[in-house]
């Protein structure tokens, strides 16, 4: 038999008969941002930006020894690190479109950990993640929405981009929470709310699990 190969895959070809690629190996790509400190003061909490760190620890061990050590990418962006690296609307956007480079066989892990809010568009809510920039929780304004929160529309649109077919989101954020805990509580929860979430699932095709019940 003959070895062929290239830079991306390597295939074993019986004379003249075709050659059958080996698989690549999966990699994981993880995107992991937590807000604590954000531009405006009253919005600070206390665990966000520790737990993404520690969540970033554990998917680069847990990573490391299903995927092997070069085939983990993990990114984290957290307000308890150098300013360079907080979890900027403009770091995280930046984070996404570095995963682009996954393939459809790899796994993707996005975990978002801050405020999370709801902003009515015509007849429906839609589900905000607020990033370090904002200054408050207030949405009316279209400016400031674009430039401090990423909205499941942002998020749908990022995720739609990377190739992996496996993929998961984890949303640590106020209302995402609540919403769930509340759901499997009681029927107190506003229909609406419940929508925001199911369209951001329905749109991405992932997993979604949702988080932390009091804002912390």
């Amino acid at each position: 038999d003959e070895r062929l190969s290239s830079r991306e895959v390597g295939a074993w070809g019986s004379g003249a008969g075709g050659a059958t690629a080996a698989p690549s190996e999966p990699h994981l790509w993880a995107i992991v941002a937590g807000v604590s400190t954000y531009a405006g003061p009253a919005l600070r909490l206390r665990y966000a930006a520790r737990d993404a760190q520690s969540f970033g620890a554990a998917l680069r061990i847990g990573g490391t020894a299903l995927f092997g050590e070069e085939r983990v990418h993990v990114t984290v962006l957290s307000t308890e690190n150098e300013a360079a690296t907080w979890p900027t609307r403009a770091n995280i956007e930046a984070a996404f479109a570095k995963a682009r480079a996954a393939r459809s066989g790899d796994v993707l892990v996005a975990y978002l950990a801050g405020h999370g809010a709801q902003h009515r568009e015509g007849d429906d809510d839609d589900f905000y993640f607020l990033t370090q920039d904002a200054v408050s929780g207030a949405l009316d304004d279209p400016e400031a929405r674009r430039r401090t929160t990423i909205s499941s529309a942002d998020m749908t649109g990022w995720i739609q981009q990377i190739p992996a077919l496996k993929q998961v989101l984890v949303l640590d954020t106020c209302h995402a929470g609540q919403l769930v805990l509340d759901l499997a509580a009681s029927r107190e929860v506003p229909s609406s709310h419940v929508r925001a979430i199911e369209r951001m699932k329905d749109r991405m095709g992932l997993f979604i699990l949702a988080g932390a019940a009091e804002p912390s």
